[in-house]
């Protein structure tokens, strides 16, 4: 299941359905190249810049991997 809502989230993984979320969406584009690190960073800080709730911890891992690659 996709989805970026903590309560939907909990109900699944407490019914044992596989969750993901946005990070997901964007390392599986990365990783079957279906878009470029440089697409990707920039949509991810474009995202950063509108969502505050998304994890920055997460934002910055990815952002810091993606600059290497």
């Amino acid at each position: 299941m996709l989805t970026g809502d903590g309560n939907l989230r909990k109900k699944a993984m407490q019914s044992g359905i596989e969750v993901h979320g946005i990070f997901y969406i964007f390392d599986k584009l990365v990783e079957h190249k279906l878009i470029t690190l440089s697409v990707a960073s920039a949509a991810l800080n474009f995202l950063s810049g509108h969502n505050n709730r998304l994890p920055k911890n997460e934002i910055e891992k990815r952002l810091e991997l993606w600059k290497f690659k």
